[in-house]
């Protein structure tokens, strides 16, 4: 766990990929938080107040909060449990003992299955490679609750390692006067909560720059998606606000080929300095070694699908060194092996996974549905699809 800061100043990433052209992001950016200086929950407070503890902000009015209200109540409602929380820490590989091993590690108690737990304690200050002493402990239970916004995931478009100019993922997003985006034709690939917030508010801050400068930039801003955006505006919509006019709408890539995109309908865009994918993440569990038991007969995850490729692409980016495997290294859209509840794990329930239940609809002001409001609450709104 890592103290709550947000600096993303410097954060880059490096894009590789594999032997059939699949993206993979090198290193994940494991200090990068995916929260941007403009997001809001998609919850109403309330839904997301723990029990006896109300969520209370200084505009009554305001169901939705913004992210920095969010962390302050997370941190007062976590005031007091201090000597429990364990922060800038990493989890090495969890080791999982059967019932009938014993070895002398732990005192055998019949019926019950242990885990050992490797942590890691860093100082905030010093860099990562500076390891200080490795604390084991072990429990009856371990309840994962890590998330799974750490590992970017790019989908596979043909020839995309062809791509010269910039590319990145939503996550490196803070502001829309990131240098990175700012005066240049920016295509962000995506319409999900993160993917629509970031081309809206690429749009205001043009709107407003052309008003101050009376000069309406050249730049052109695309959102790239299979159909409209199913929370705010359609920005085809005539109704929809003065910003929506600088965004132009257009259908998924078919390909890339250098500089030149091809999109589904056949036509090309050449002008595009910047590809921005707000595509969501995988999970992935680098503490569950798959070559280990329970993970080797059972796997957490399992890797996005292989693309439909005759012969190998040529002259790759390569893909992250020292990964075990690749397959591993990616993670997947979803954790298996977990029961009905898709809380526990089937092999053996004491070990839990909180928090994975995916939204299936975003609940926007003046809408609430009562759908997924678990997977909400301890990070709310970082669902970055």
């Amino acid at each position: 766990m890592k103290n709550p800061t947000n600096d993303k100043k410097g954060s880059k990433l490096k894009i590789g990929f594999d032997g059939v052209g699949r993206p993979v992001v090198e290193p994940p950016p494991m200090d990068a938080s995916p929260i941007y200086a403009g997001l809001r929950t998609n919850v109403p407070k309330k839904l997301m107040a723990y029990h006896r503890r109300p969520f209370v902000t200084d505009d009554p009015a305001s169901d939705f909060p913004p992210a920095h209200k969010v962390s302050s109540y997370l941190l007062e409602a976590a005031r007091g449990l201090d000597s429990v929380i364990q922060f800038n820490s990493q989890v090495l590989p969890v080791a999982h003992l059967p019932p009938h091993t014993d070895g002398g590690v732990l005192p055998h108690r019949k019926g019950r299955r242990r885990w050992l737990v490797d942590v890691v304690s860093r100082s905030s200050a010093e860099p990562a490679h500076h390891q200080q002493t490795t604390r084991r402990v072990s429990c009856n239970f371990v309840f994962v609750a890590s998330g799974h916004y750490s590992v970017p995931y790019i989908p596979f478009i043909p020839s995309l390692w062809t791509w010269p100019k910039e590319m990145v993922h939503s996550c490196v997003y803070m502001c829309p006067s990131d240098t990175i985006f700012h005066e240049k034709t920016v295509a962000v690939i995506g319409i999900g909560p993160s993917g629509y917030d970031i081309v809206r508010e690429l749009a205001m801050l043009r709107e407003q720059e052309a008003a101050t400068r009376g000069v309406v930039s050249r730049k052109k801003l695309y959102s790239v998606a299979s159909h409209p955006a199913t929370m705010g505006w359609d920005f085809n919509d005539p109704a929809a606000p003065s910003w929506a006019k600088l965004i132009t709408t257009v259908p998924r890539f078919e390909s890339v080929q250098g500089g030149l995109i091809r999109l589904v309908d056949g036509r090309t865009l050449e002008d595009v300095d910047v590809l921005c994918f707000a595509t969501g993440y995988l999970y992935t569990f680098p503490f569950c070694n798959p070559a280990d038991e329970p993970w080797s007969a059972h796997p957490l995850t399992r890797p996005p699908p292989t693309p439909p490729t005759s012969s190998s692409p040529p002259d790759l980016p390569s893909p992250a060194a020292g990964a075990a495997s690749l397959d591993d290294f990616l993670g997947g859209f979803r954790v298996h092996h977990l029961d009905q509840t898709q809380m526990f794990y089937y092999p053996d329930p004491s070990l839990a996974f909180l928090v994975t239940q995916q939204p299936s609809d975003p609940i926007s002001p003046g809408r609430v549905s009562s759908q997924g409001h678990c997977g909400q609450m301890v990070r709310p709104q970082a669902v970055r699809a």
